[in-house]
């Protein structure tokens, strides 16, 4: 049953989110500059592929479930904030662990867009 029509340039945004998304995941377990940047990078990513999700479909099923995993990180990251305390940042991390992340993730997106068909049921791209 749909709940609202998603906006028209809601799978164009949808992809640029999607791919932050893999970033941070990909981030959340390797050495990387974004760590020093950003506390909690996964749950992060977890916002951003809910959001794209949001964008792209408008049916009650996709609210449920991206609405509920997204509202579920929001909530999290403050309350993993208040059990840990203080952030302290990680040392720098070389420059190679970014340019590792940057070819994983860019292969990782590619996979995830041909594959969606076969684990999500709906195609992206056609092939």
């Amino acid at each position: 049953m749909p709940y609202y029509t998603p906006p028209g340039w809601g799978g164009s945004v949808a992809f640029l989110l999607m791919f932050a998304a893999v970033v941070l995941f990909g981030a959340a377990h390797a050495r990387t500059s974004v760590k020093r940047l950003l506390r909690h990078p996964m749950l992060i990513g977890v916002v951003l592929w809910s959001v794209a999700h949001l964008l792209a479909n408008g049916d009650s099923r996709s609210v449920v479930l991206f609405g509920v995993l997204g509202a579920w990180a929001l909530v999290e990251i403050p309350l993993i904030n208040r059990r840990d305390g203080a952030w302290h940042r990680p040392p720098p991390a070389p420059l190679r662990g970014d340019a590792i992340l940057t070819a994983v993730s860019v292969v990782v997106f590619l996979l995830l867009i041909t594959t969606h068909r076969w684990f999500a049921g709906v195609p992206l791209v056609s092939l």
